[in-house]
């Protein structure tokens, strides 16, 4: 079974993530299994619009909203 995340709150999910407020509307995000050999809930992100390319600086920031969120899933799978 596919064990959805529940977003209800996308703004405070951002802002937990270490993401700024400015940078919220600038960004897509999916949230999806990747069935390797260990299941692993992943974040992905995108730029909201094609034209636009995230910065060194938010790359960095989103990089380490994905390891944060990696390791969150990591606690909670070992429970």
């Amino acid at each position: 079974a596919d064990e959805g995340i529940e977003i209800t709150n996308q703004k405070m999910f951002l802002i937990w993530l270490g993401i700024p407020e400015e940078m919220h509307e600038k960004i897509y995000f999916t949230i999806k299994n990747n069935w390797a050999r260990y299941p692993d809930t992943i974040i992905k992100f995108e730029e909201n619009d094609s034209d636009y390319h995230f910065t060194e600086e938010e790359n960095t920031i989103l990089e380490n909203a994905a390891d944060k969120f990696s390791d969150h899933m990591n606690v909670l799978r070992k429970k």
